[in-house]
């Protein structure tokens, strides 16, 4: 399956986070959310350096 970027995902995780207040599996999701954006990104990179 491939990832794709969905910051509207992200959003909703954080009011699902503000809502559970469990804001340690918030830090997770987001920064996997960041991490996946990079690697689908990555061969992008060198190109705009």
């Amino acid at each position: 399956m491939i990832y794709r970027y969905n910051k509207n995902l992200t959003v909703q995780r954080y009011k699902n986070g503000l809502e559970m207040k469990n804001f340690k599996l918030f830090k997770i999701s987001v920064l996997a959310d960041v991490y996946h954006f990079c690697l689908e990104n990555y061969s992008y990179f060198p190109a705009k350096l």
